[in-house]
């Protein structure tokens, strides 16, 4: 309780003895399934196939009004554990630039962004 003093995340009441209650301000809980998922970055859509996915799982807990901190199903379980399986394979991946220039054409300068 005190790291959450501290941080000013919580605060006594002072008119109840403050070794029997807490005042907690509401913040949604934070699972490591939902960390992993908020952290992709792909401004190209280049996961887009992978996160759709996370996106579908998200969704049906939604749609079936699972609670935060409620156990998930097996099957979503099993699920969401072969799609974490699965995006170890694309953490390596590259994909290398290409630059076609013309032999023909005297080239002054290039750019790559």
């Amino acid at each position: 309780m005190d790291d959450y003093l501290k941080l000013g995340q919580m605060e006594l009441i002072p008119d109840i003895p403050a070794s029997s209650s807490f005042y907690l301000p509401h913040h949604p809980v934070a699972n490591k399934n939902g960390d992993k998922f908020r952290m992709t970055f792909d401004p190209l859509g280049w996961l887009s196939p992978i996160t759709i996915r996370y996106k579908t799982i998200i969704q049906r807990l939604w749609k079936q009004q699972f609670q935060w901190d409620e156990r998930v199903p097996p099957d979503i379980t099993l699920e969401w554990e072969q799609l974490a399986k699965d995006v170890q394979l694309v953490k390596d991946m590259k994909i290398p630039r290409f630059l076609l220039v013309d032999s023909e054409q005297p080239v002054s300068s290039i750019w790559l962004q």
